[in-house]
């Protein structure tokens, strides 16, 4: 375990597999894509807390696929290269993309760090951006909603009303559980057409940016496992000033997750985001660095230099 005292720029790979990755972030700046990738956009803390924490491996998982983990939960650390997958979609080709997952609670920042990746010129890939791409006007995805909500869920224009099914969908379990019925395996789909894309570019990583990640049990699909976590107080002011939401609506999106604090448990990498918007910045960087070490991707191949 590296000492508390440890900074974000001295984070090494090739941790043991009983250790947790570790690094303590900074304030978010985000302006959405925080939600439920079904939900939301119808719309806790972790351990450890100090001044310098540093990323620690938390659990090493093996190179799993689109849909299906392969060979379970037995750690390889640096397993590489195309494997046969099958996909949520029923079809099966060569993926030889790693793919890991980055999640965390409402307002905790994962937005924030997905750009810093993508300034870094890692390909990331949006679950909350694919859920509005299934219910655009004409797709079978909204007909699907309309006929399970009904024609008040839309606008003059056709277009999904978010704020209404917010309001139904995040005070009733059944319709949150029905409207992700409809919505996450057209996701699924989606991501896979767009990670076979990114193989056929033969890029060696990628990033999947998903707010439910643990909750639909895609944590042995996409690993290693980034949480980006912040203080509860910090996460509410985050949401009162950022979407205007009540302390009511707070509650009932917060409740429609997996507790943060959970989430951190299981993480295999954890960002605090408790400070500055620079200090985040630095400590994405440091777990980055580190991940791509684990995976055996070169960092160089995703420059910092560019950024400063």
């Amino acid at each position: 375990m590296v000492p508390s005292g440890a900074t974000p720029a001295g984070a090494t790979s090739g941790a043991p597999a009983s250790n947790r990755k570790r690094a303590t972030t900074a304030a978010e700046t985000d302006a959405g894509g925080e939600g439920d990738s079904a939900a939301a956009d119808a719309a806790r803390p972790g351990t450890n807390q100090g001044s310098a924490k540093i990323a620690q491996i938390n659990r090493g998982r093996s190179f799993t696929c689109l849909g299906f983990s392969l060979v379970g939960e037995k750690h390889q650390r640096r397993a590489r290269g195309p494997r046969f997958c099958a996909v949520w979609a029923g079809l099966a080709y060569i993926w030889g993309v790693r793919v890991f997952g980055l999640t965390g609670g409402i307002g905790s920042g994962k937005s924030e760090v997905a750009r810093r990746l993508r300034e870094r010129g890692l390909p990331v890939v949006n679950a909350d951006q694919l859920a509005r791409l299934a219910v655009v006007p004409g797709s079978p995805g909204l007909a699907r909603v309309v006929a399970e909500f009904g024609a008040e869920v839309l606008t003059t224009s056709g277009e999904l009303d978010r704020a209404q099914l917010a309001q139904r969908v995040f005070s009733n379990s059944d319709a949150r559980r029905a409207l992700d019925g409809i919505v996450h395996p057209i996701v699924r789909e989606l991501a896979a057409t767009q990670f076979a894309a990114l193989a056929e570019q033969s890029e060696p990583l990628a990033c999947y940016e998903v707010p439910l990640l643990y909750e639909v049990g895609l944590e042995k699909t996409y690993t290693p496992v980034v949480v980006v976590s912040a203080p509860a107080a910090l996460l509410r002011s985050r949401l009162a000033t950022r979407d205007g939401l009540s302390a009511a609506q707070m509650d009932a999106r917060i409740a429609a997750q997996m507790p943060l604090n959970e989430k951190v448990r299981r993480a295999d990498y954890v960002i605090d985001n408790d400070g500055s918007l620079a200090e985040l910045h630095a400590r994405c960087d440091a777990v980055f660095d580190a991940l791509c070490a684990f995976v055996g991707v070169p960092a160089a191949r995703y420059p910092r230099d560019t950024l400063r």
